[in-house]
């Protein structure tokens, strides 16, 4: 049901003037007011203009109408305020007449109303999200609700692909959908803009898709099979050398290999008859593949690891024995913290088995130096020892010492 807002009437001269408005009155919508001149002057009166403003919004409706003595009439004016404008405003009305004789005289009317907003919801959505193919259609999805009272304006709903109209509908209703389709000609990016206006307010939303060849991405998925197929191959490969060696390699690779490989195959057969595969088989492999990678470089590290921590620990052995000279010590300890330095700055799987390989034959010299340093060390404590055994048959059978200990030490 309309309510009108009744506003109090004011009476200037022998006219008096009431206006009321139909309904809630909302930013960029039509609004209508009714205004009622009463003419209570005992002569005739003709209203030549009305003149209706609020805030940004005018609007003037012109005569002549004859308004008799004791007689009154009502006229209907519309207005527009701005998108935007919305709070208290101030309805002015201004009614111009004249009797029989005389000039025009003006009788007015202002009160204060109050001016809401509409709440606007946009929706648009393409079946085909992220990509559609030449010779296909892409269908277009608008939904839409508009919170606003009933006024004389209908919704019009536009949809715009890459600046060009395909449907231009007024719809029925403050809450529905439309649908439209295109078919793109060319490959590339696609614009596609839903623009709903309801009197002068407008909203937009936009989404965007590509247009695609489906020869060109056949050719693409072609090469992302081949690279995926170099990638394998160089696992299985580093696999197989890590295995030799010796390396302890998670048991579940050769299967995650195989399921890699079935992929691929499937992929392939799906090309080679024209169909474009699903990214997620094209992709499938390759993260299988970089899985395994990873575990691959983690069994390398890990044996770095093990390498590093025997030589640190020989040498922790030996510095806490004692009696090795420093400066042998420091150069053994330097050359195991460059080793520890490079197992930190990670790299590839193939930087990783090169830093692998290079510390274990690394490993090899180091433990030979650690070795010899205590073979040293022991050689110059057998002397030592030698000589304190000396020294004490001598003390007890009351020899001089010295040119023994002399001789003793040559």
């Amino acid at each position: 049901m309309k309510l009108a807002l009744l506003l109090t009437a004011v009476a200037l001269a022998s006219l008096s003037v009431s206006v009321s408005l139909r309904g809630q009155c909302m930013s960029g919508l039509t609004c209508v007011v009714t205004v009622t001149v009463s003419n209570q002057s005992p002569e005739d009166v003709t209203i030549e203009e009305v003149t209706v403003v609020v805030g940004g919004a005018k609007t003037r409706s012109r005569g002549p109408v004859l308004l008799p003595s004791g007689s009154s009439t009502e006229l209907e004016l519309s207005f527009i305020p701005p998108p935007g404008e919305s709070g208290l405003s101030f309805l002015s009305v201004s009614v111009g007449y004249r009797g029989r004789v005389g000039p025009i005289r003006y009788a007015y009317v202002q009160e204060p109303i109050w001016i809401a907003s509409p709440k606007v919801d946009l929706g648009v959505s393409i079946e085909a999200p992220d990509s559609v193919y030449l010779g296909d259609y892409a269908r277009i999805n608008v939904s839409y609700r508009v919170d606003a009272p009933e006024s004389p304006d209908r919704p019009r709903l536009i949809i715009i692909v890459n600046g060009s109209i395909i449907s231009n509908e007024t719809v029925g209703g403050r809450v529905g959908r439309l649908s439209a389709s295109f078919a793109p000609e060319l490959p590339g990016k696609y614009v596609v803009e839903a623009v709903l206006s309801l009197g002068s307010y407008v909203v937009r939303e936009r989404e965007e898709v590509s247009a695609l060849s489906r020869e060109t991405e056949l050719r693409a998925a072609s090469a992302i099979v081949v690279a995926a197929e170099d990638l394998l191959d160089d696992i299985e490969a580093t696999y197989l050398r890590l295995s030799n060696m010796g390396l302890d390699v998670q048991r579940d690779v050769p299967f995650l290999l195989g399921i890699a490989r079935v992929e691929l195959e499937e992929a392939k057969e799906m090309i080679e008859e024209g169909v474009l595969p699903p990214q997620d088989l094209l992709y499938r492999s390759l993260n299988i593949s970089w899985t395994v990678r990873s575990q691959l470089r983690s069994v390398l590290r890990r044996a770095i690891e093990v390498e590093i921590a025997q030589l640190e620990d020989m040498l922790s052995r030996l510095e806490s024995l004692g009696g090795v000279d420093e400066r042998s010590i420091s150069a053994v300890r330097e050359e195991v913290s460059e080793m520890r330095r490079a197992l930190g700055e990670g790299g590839t799987l193939e930087e990783t088995l090169r830093t692998y390989m290079e510390v274990r034959n690394r490993a090899g010299e180091v433990r030979a130096e650690i070795n010899s340093l205590m073979e040293e060390r022991e050689t110059h404590l057998s002397r030592e020892v030698g000589v304190a055994i000396v020294l004490l048959f001598l003390l007890f059978a009351s020899v001089p010492v010295a040119p023994v200990v002399l001789r003793a030490l040559r």
